[in-house]
C-alpha cells in the first residue's frame, strides 16, 4: 500500500479511536452533571465518577488522544522526508510551505528515518 494512503488510514483509525473515547468520557459526565443540578455535594458526586471508573477513563481518552497526535506526528515527518529526499526541496523551504520552524522541519525529517 501507498506510504501516504497507510499513513491517511493510521490517522483517520487513530482519530475515530479519540473520538469514542471522547464520547465516553463526555458520557460519563452525564450523571454528574445530574446530580449536581438536583444539589449533591461535589464528595458525593466526586465518589459516584471515582466508582464508575473516572480515572482510568481519564487515562484511557488521553492515550488515545496521544495516539492521534503520534499519528498525526509520523505522518508530517514522512510528507517532510518526502518532499525533501524525493521532491529535492529544502528543509528551510517546508518549514516556509508547513509554517513551521526550520528546528522542527528537521527534527521530524530525522524522526521518519527512523521508522
Amino acid at each position: 500500500m501507498d506510504w501516504l494512503l497507510a499513513a491517511i488510514d493510521d490517522i483517520e483509525r487513530n482519530a475515530k479511536e479519540a473520538c469514542g473515547a471522547l464520547e465516553t468520557a463526555i458520557s460519563a459526565l452525564a450523571p454528574a452533571r445530574d446530580a449536581r443540578e438536583r444539589g449533591e455535594p461535589v464528595s458525593a458526586i466526586l465518589q459516584e465518577l471515582l466508582a464508575s471508573g473516572g480515572p482510568g477513563l481519564r487515562r484511557k481518552t488521553a492515550e488515545r488522544f496521544a495516539g492521534y497526535e503520534q499519528a498525526v506526528t509520523r505522518f508530517r515527518g514522512r510528507i517532510i522526508r518526502s518532499l525533501v529526499d524525493e521532491e529535492r526541496m529544502s528543509l528551510t523551504d517546508v518549514g516556509k510551505l508547513l509554517q513551521i520552524s526550520r528546528q522542527m522541519t528537521t527534527r521530524l525529517y530525522r524522526r521518519a528515518g527512523e521508522v
